[in-house]
């Protein structure tokens, strides 16, 4: 998880006495009545008007939010967008859906799928009321000490966020989700496609950093915005904006899957009618799935309960002692297990000392201390002047066909060879330890200030225990053997990850119902990540793409992709998909994690970036691509030709990334990044640098030969699509 190190250093520094701090509930004052928020010390306290239970697990209609539900659920304290908005483009062929059939497709997705209409009450122990950014800083966790009432709070939560199904129907959530843009033609130099593109393209980025949603409301938390084009009834785009707690990209799929189906039964409805009527078949409903965590660790929480119990639901308690009466009492104690394991110590040993040395910003970047002597100036970097930026790209059926052929021969997957070149590309823009020897730089993993030693100490001591803890459980990490004489630099690459199929802890990977799907099919947040470490010469990229390209450089691509997968596999069959959830769910019982994202995209030595690149990869779209069918003189067939999907990289990130999906066939590519820390020519240059590799690496496996290409953006976009 992105926030785990950050999450463990910090609670590290913070859990010492503090005047400020209060290990036990907040009270409401004397005449407060329900639903009163007091503000005392920063604590937001507040209370039900019927509170559920104790150790409250759900029900049919309403659940907590899991700890990565309550992570993306998070708005930005400077303007009150989702802090991690989760943005879906879908380019469709066909005479575009009319307004009437996408609100009876929306309210038929709706009346199927819990989450849709769902809300979020509750603000929880962790909303700090009017919260104000954090300024730049270069000192992370002497900042951390200084804002310890607002970071860690180790009382009972009683105002515990939780979704309930909103009060309004399905029909007038609909009302609510859809928006329609006709977009209009400027001038006989623009074509309609040409405006059609535009408009979709600023939606999509606009949503990515500008998502506002009725917070305190009642929905729906998700919008899709359907853009047209006058003058051209045969291509559409539906751009779909969420909370990213309540869905996935793998979620969006089977929302557009369903929506497009109901538009296209509607059409054959009319045509054999001659009217549009409702659909007869009411959708069945599907349950409210429950969190990752609730899936993986338990459904049971206990947030309103003090330390000592949440403690206890973590790592276990002393149980009724057990042996022969001495005395008049047993004395033989007992031991009853929490969600702890021997692995979950392991996973965090590693998780410290994992990023020591790696490298997660470019070169063009100013350094710290340069950012320091910029005063003012420097504000520029950080997060309430950054922006996301997509760049689209795609790979044609034969290439990627091409693609998928060489990466079987190599033993690989998709997924590898796509690490693989992320890896590499990433290697091209960020420089070599002497690049940053002169520009007086350090590890981005080290800060200056009051406690820069301390942390220092903690980062070589963690990564110690750590060598050791890899040579007992297998190392997840192994660097890949690069040219003789060539220096090389650690890159650490972000990797989402389908949770709703790993149920399992160490050993656990082939029990009765580890694989099986806990979602049951419905719309939910269930991925997670996962860190993939490697060692790369500088420039490897370059080197692979050059003109005097050897086969050691193609060898050396096929190496990378194989470690990603070899780590990958390690990863999952060691059973850490369950611990790393442990792990960041326990920095909830204890610290605002929202905010302590916050303070760290402020970190001038990093800039929110905890990885060199990221990658998310949902592989070949599982649903219809085609919906309904296209007789003579009637409709024509809708069809989903093209989809790119991300998410805000503006606060924290990778410095880089890529998200992929395969339609009928073609490898759509979302690179994404943040501005200013990548230049539009720079990332420009790596998304091109991105299709290059792929291409190379699929050249033996295509039936025609290379025709040179500059790496040109447009030469490329017109030439993949």
């Amino acid at each position: 998880m992105w926030s785990n190190v950050f999450a463990v250093k910090t609670l590290l520094l913070l859990c010492r006495p503090a005047k400020a701090l209060s290990l036990h509930s907040p009270r409401l004052s004397r005449g407060a009545t329900a639903l009163q928020s007091n503000n005392l010390e920063g604590r937001h306290i507040a209370e039900w008007p019927e509170r559920p239970p104790t150790r409250w697990e759900g029900d049919a209609t309403s659940r907590p939010l899991g700890s990565m539900e309550r992570l993306l659920n998070a708005r930005r304290s400077w303007s009150g967008a989702m802090t991690t908005a989760h943005v879906s483009a879908a380019l469709l062929d066909g005479l575009p859906p009319s307004q009437e059939e996408l609100l009876e497709g929306i309210a038929l997705v709706i009346r199927r799928h819990p989450l849709l209409s769902a809300v979020v009450r509750g603000k929880g122990k962790y909303f700090v009321e009017e919260a104000a950014a954090y300024p730049l800083h270069s000192d992370y966790l002497g900042k951390a000490v200084e804002y310890t009432t607002e970071l860690l709070r180790t009382y009972p939560d009683v105002d515990i966020q939780r979704f309930e199904a909103s009060k309004l129907g399905p029909e007038e959530l609909a009302l609510r989700a859809l928006r329609v843009v006709a977009v209009p033609v400027g001038s006989e130099d623009t074509s309609a496609q040409m405006a059609l593109q535009a408009a979709w393209r600023t939606g999509f980025e606009q949503e990515l950093d500008g998502l506002t949603l009725d917070e305190d409301g009642d929905g729906p938390l998700w919008r899709l915005t359907l853009y047209t084009a006058e003058g051209n009834d045969s291509s559409s785009a539906l751009v779909y904006a969420a909370n990213h707690a309540i869905s996935d990209q793998l979620s969006f799929n089977l929302i557009l899957s369903e929506l497009l189906g109901v538009c296209s039964e509607l059409r054959s409805a009319a045509r054999s009618s001659g009217i549009s009527s409702p659909l007869n078949a009411a959708p069945k409903p599907l349950p409210l799935p429950p969190s990752v965590e609730g899936a993986l660790l338990g459904a049971e929480q206990r947030q309103d309960e003090e330390i000592k119990e949440r403690l206890e639901l973590l790592v276990g308690r002393f149980g009724d002692p057990v042996g022969p009466e001495v005395g008049g009492r047993r004395w033989l104690p007992t031991w009853e297990s929490g969600r702890a394991r021997l692995s979950s110590l392991r996973y965090t040993l590693w998780q410290l000392g994992a990023g020591s040395g790696m490298k997660v910003l470019p070169r063009w970047v100013p350094s710290a201390d340069t950012l320091l002597e910029m005063g003012s100036a420097a504000e520029d970097w950080g997060a309430r002047a950054r922006r996301t930026r997509s760049i689209f790209r795609t790979l044609d059926p034969q290439r990627t066909a091409a693609l998928v052929a060489a990466c079987r021969a190599e033993g690989v997957t998709a997924s590898g060879a796509l690490c693989a070149v992320a890896l590499l590309g990433v290697s091209d823009a960020m420089g070599d330890d002497e690049e940053e020897e002169k520009a007086g730089g350090g590890d981005p993993s080290l800060s200056v200030g009051a406690v820069g030693g301390l942390k220092e100490l903690l980062d070589r001591v963690c990564s110690r225990v750590a060598q050791v803890v890899e040579g007992a459980a297998g190392s997840f990490k192994k660097e890949v053997k690069p040219e003789e004489k060539r220096p090389t630099q650690r890159y650490k690459l972000l990797q989402a990850l389908d949770m709703r199929t790993l149920n399992f802890g160490q050993g656990e990977a082939k029990t009765l119902g580890a694989r099986d799907d806990w979602s049951k099919g419905t719309v939910v947040a269930g991925t997670g990540s996962l860190d993939i470490l490697v060692d790369l010469p500088c420039a490897a990229g370059a080197a692979l793409r050059g003109g005097e390209r050897t086969p050691e450089e193609l060898a050396s691509f096929w190496r990378t992709a194989k470690e990603c997968n070899r780590q990958t596999k390690q990863w999952i069959n060691a059973g850490w998909g369950r611990e790393s959830l442990l792990l960041f769910s326990s920095g909830w019982e204890f610290m605002n994690m929202n905010r302590v994202v916050e303070l760290g995209a402020q970190d001038r030595a990093t800039l929110g970036r905890a990885y060199s690149a990221g990658i998310s990869n949902v592989g070949v779209f599982a649903h219809n691509t085609t919906f309904g069918e296209s007789p003579s003189g009637g409709d024509p067939a809708l069809s989903l030709s093209q989809l790119y999907f991300g998410i805000s990289q503006t606060v924290s990130a990778p410095a880089i990334s890529i998200s992929a999906v395969t339609i009928e066939g073609t490898l759509c590519l979302t690179v994404q990044y943040a501005s200013p820390i990548w230049p539009k020519n720079e990332a420009e240059a790596f998304a091109d640098s991105i299709i290059r590799m792929l291409e190379i690496a699929s050249a033996d496996a295509f039936e025609e030969p290379m025709a040179p290409r500059a790496e040109s953006g447009e030469d490329l976009d017109l030439n993949l699509r």
